[in-house]
């Protein structure tokens, strides 16, 4: 139910950016708008006013492609470095 990491650009709009093309609440399109989500209310600092998070159908979606099993994935123990590939590669001259 929980993102963490780099799975997104953003996790929640950071407003400075995305409120001049899509203004709080986020619900139209933005092209700075990068964030699977948003906190309400707007004035919220999570210290005098609570915040709640608001996934948007972005979040939703990611969710879904992350909740996949896949079954052919090699493992470290498992992958071969192919003979062309081993060594270093040669640096340009003057490099």
């Amino acid at each position: 139910e929980l993102f963490a990491g780099g799975f997104a650009f953003e996790y929640s709009m950071e407003a400075a950016n995305a409120e001049a093309a899509s203004p709080y609440p986020f619900k139209q399109f933005g092209k700075q708008a990068y964030g699977i989500g948003y906190f309400s209310p707007q004035e919220c600092d999570d210290v005098n006013t609570p915040c709640e998070y608001n996934p948007m159908p972005s979040y939703y979606f990611l969710q879904n492609a992350f909740n996949v099993s896949v079954s052919n994935v090699t493992t470290l123990d498992d992958f071969q470095v192919s003979p062309w590939r081993e060594g270093r590669s040669a640096c340009p001259e003057n490099f």
